[in-house]
Order: structure tokens, then C-alpha cells, then sequence
């Protein structure tokens, strides 16, 4: 049985008034002994009763809580937002690269709504570089907008340091569709050996 905290301490306390007051006044029993007697039931109640966990403790796979999932997703959701307003600002090539940028963010983030445990092939990269990545994009976006003269020749190097985080990208969805196919086949492979076993 698991109840919240609060519920659960009440529970206990009324089963211990209950058994001091069933002792004391039920089988006249010495005060202090209905009254340990109650202590003791007390305590039982609060060791069988379980404590619902809140949500934010909740794990929804193997080392992922219900906390770590909704922080990813909100950090995906983010990121994939302000690339796409990137992309809208800069339009052209640079456009179409912060766009595609943008769609790998919200695959990602598909993959881990549908199946958590693909938060732990990008938990790093979801925790610490997508912001600084995204932070990387703006502040091209920014300089593209303003550079002139002997600066656009800068401006094309740090260009081909931004299309690189697109594989980088392609490499994390890839290594999310690969943990749904490796779940897949051996659903498949168990669902074969109990068929086969029918037979």
C-alpha cells in the first residue's frame, strides 16, 4: 500500500489511537503500556505504508526520472524554437541550415517523448552543449547581419564550424532510432520464441 506522506502519517496516527484507546479503555491495560503498545503500531503503519513517490521521482526508464524527462523535452522544445527564429531572421543558406538544424532538435525531442530511454544517449549533449550550441547560432546570426569588408572572410569560417554541428545532430537522432530498433528486434525475437514454442 503507498499513500502520499501527510495521508500516510495520518493513517498511522489513527491506528495508533486506536490501538492505545482499544488497550486502555477496551482491556483496561496500564496507561503506559496501551500507550507503548500505540507507539509500536505507529511505527508498523509507517513501515508497511510506502510513501507515494512525487512525480519529479518517478523513474520512466533505466536511470531517467519523470523530472529528467520534462527538463530534456523543455530544453529541446526551447532550442528548436529559437533556431527556428534564427532561421527566419537569416533566411537564405543560412536559413535553410539554423531550419534543418531546428527539425533534428524536434526529432530528437519526438524520440525522447516516445521512448525516455533515448535520453541516455543525450543526456551530455541535451544538459550542456544544445544551449551553447544554440547560443553559437545567434551570435552567428547576429555577426552575419552586421559584418562587412575583411570580416565576411571570418564570417565563412565560422560558418563551417556552425554546419558542423548538423552532423552532430543527425548522430544523436541516429543513435535514438538505433535504441528503438534494437528494442524492436527483440520484441520481435521474443514474440518469435513464443510462437515458436506453441507450435
Amino acid at each position: 500500500m503507498t499513500l502520499p506522506p501527510l495521508a500516510r502519517q495520518v493513517v498511522a496516527g489513527l491506528a495508533a489511537a486506536g490501538a492505545f484507546l482499544g488497550l486502555f479503555y477496551g482491556l483496561t491495560l496500564a496507561w503506559w503500556i496501551a500507550l507503548l503498545a500505540g507507539v509500536g503500531v505507529f511505527a508498523a503503519a509507517m513501515l508497511l505504508i510506502e510513501p507515494t513517490r512525487p512525480p519529479a521521482q518517478v523513474y520512466v526508464a533505466d536511470g531517467v526520472t519523470e523530472a529528467d524527462l520534462r527538463a530534456a523535452i523543455a530544453r529541446l522544445s526551447e532550442a528548436a524554437g529559437r533556431l527556428k527564429r534564427a532561421a527566419e531572421g537569416a533566411g537564405g543558406k543560412d536559413g535553410a541550415l539554423f531550419a534543418s538544424m531546428a527539425e533534428r532538435v524536434e526529432a530528437i525531442r519526438s524520440h525522447h517523448q516516445q521512448d525516455p530511454r533515448d535520453f541516455r544517449h543525450s543526456r551530455p549533449f541535451i544538459n550542456t552543449a544544445l544551449g551553447q550550441m544554440v547560443e553559437a547560432v545567434e551570435g552567428y546570426a547576429s555577426l552575419a547581419a552586421k559584418a562587412r569588408g575583411a570580416n565576411r572572410a571570418r564570417l565563412g569560417e565560422l560558418r563551417g564550424q556552425i554546419e558542423g554541428f548538423l552532423p552532430a545532430l543527425e548522430k544523436i537522432e541516429q543513435a535514438c532510432l538505433e535504441n528503438d530498433f534494437t528494442a524492436l528486434e527483440v520484441q520481435v525475437e521474443v514474440l518469435g520464441d513464443q510462437l515458436a514454442r506453441r507450435h
